[in-house]
């Protein structure tokens, strides 16, 4: 006689299912229970231990939505060609494959270069950079996971532009640039779809300036005026700390 048991058990939300076929007749039932309570018990705690035939604690998320108050994306490591000013970010962030492994990621991030500084001649600028970073991001623990590590390859695209002067010159930019980071992740979570994120990463970044200036010698007359042309490559480094919500 062929007898089948299913026992499903659960364990802080994991089911288990445990499986025992027994060959035998009525008389031996209870030693055939006994041995399907046994053997069903370690295979619970086997996968309460390794996650193997467990269902995902977590809520089932698609999108995401971050801000980024602390922001300091684009920092240039050579000082040369750096973007000044306070950058805040905003990001959206959506599921693309079944795993939930996978994501792809529109980070936006603006700064006002409104500013005076005071030295050896009084120097003030006023203008304003955008730029985006598209790309890829993969968590190691899923995306449903509120908490947890996750990498990403994002490209660079922006534009930076102003103007300024000085006591005894003036001028103005207009930039465009662009580059490739790759940055590491860390969210931990707050409360239900809350996470609190850290971003650090590197990469490099090329900047097409435009460059008009007029300098005067002490008197007011005009030195010397002109138009220059720079293209440089610099590595920079990106790092932000912002609130994320995911539905």
């Amino acid at each position: 006689m062929l007898i089948l048991f299913k026992i499903n058990l659960s364990w802080e939300t994991k089911v288990c299912n445990g499986f025992f076929v027994y060959l035998g007749n009525t008389s031996t039932m209870r030693y055939a229970s006994v041995k399907l309570l046994l053997l069903t018990a370690g295979y619970m705690i086997l996968c309460s231990l390794t996650g193997m035939g467990a269902q995902d604690e977590a809520p089932f998320f698609r999108h995401s939505l971050s801000l980024k108050p602390v922001n300091f994306s684009c920092i240039d490591l050579s000082g040369s060609n750096r973007i000044p000013g306070y950058h805040v970010g905003a990001q959206y962030e959506r599921r693309i494959d079944k795993s939930g492994h996978w994501t792809i990621v529109l980070p936006v991030t603006a700064t006002d270069l409104r500013y005076r500084l005071v030295y050896e001649a009084d120097y003030s600028r006023s203008g304003y950079a955008v730029y985006i970073t598209p790309g890829v991001r993969y968590y190691v623990n899923t995306f449903n996971r509120v908490s947890g590590y996750s990498a990403g390859l994002n490209l660079l695209a922006g534009v930076y532009n102003y103007q300024y002067s000085t006591e005894l010159s003036s001028g103005k930019a207009e930039s465009i640039f662009g580059g490739i980071l790759f940055n590491n992740y860390y969210a931990l979570k707050l409360w239900k779809s809350w996470s609190v994120q850290a971003e650090l990463g590197a990469g490099v970044r090329n900047t097409r300036k435009d460059r008009s200036y007029i300098i005067r010698e002490a008197n007011g007359v005009i030195d010397r005026q002109g138009n220059e042309k720079i293209s440089r490559y610099t590595a920079i480094l990106n790092t932000s700390l912002g609130v994320s919500y995911r539905f």
